[in-house]
């Protein structure tokens, strides 16, 4: 086996393309969400981080640890808003057949979970 300097064409060859491997799937993740939210213009991120940390003999540099360290972020995902009932033992609630109005009375107070009338 031969030595390979480390460069950003060479970290292919590193533990069998585990970091370029990994970074892809990072930009992959990205570009989905930019698919997926078009009209959300902020910036979707993918970052490498290298760090080498010094091995030395008290004297010497007698080489490094290193490590990588990769992140990607996209804008939080965010529902719409909704106007939820509380009550005084600390309860949320809300009407499923108006999320926006908690208190909603049903058409039929006798429907059952499905919508039809409970005999």
């Amino acid at each position: 086996m031969s030595r390979i300097n480390l460069t950003l064409q060479s970290l292919k060859e590193l533990d069998f393309g585990k970091i370029t491997a990994e970074y892809q799937k990072l930009l992959e993740f990205i570009v989905k969400d930019c698919w997926e939210r078009p009209n959300d213009g902020k910036a979707r991120k993918v970052v490498l981080q290298f760090e080498a940390e010094p091995i030395s003999d008290g004297i010497d540099c007698q080489g490094v640890t290193a490590r990588f360290k990769m992140k990607a972020s996209t804008p939080d995902r965010q529902s719409r808003d909704y106007q939820l009932g509380v009550t005084k033992h600390g309860h949320l609630y809300f009407q499923e057949d108006d999320p926006n109005n908690p208190d909603q009375e049903t058409l039929y107070k006798n429907d059952d979970e499905k919508g039809s009338k409970k005999e």
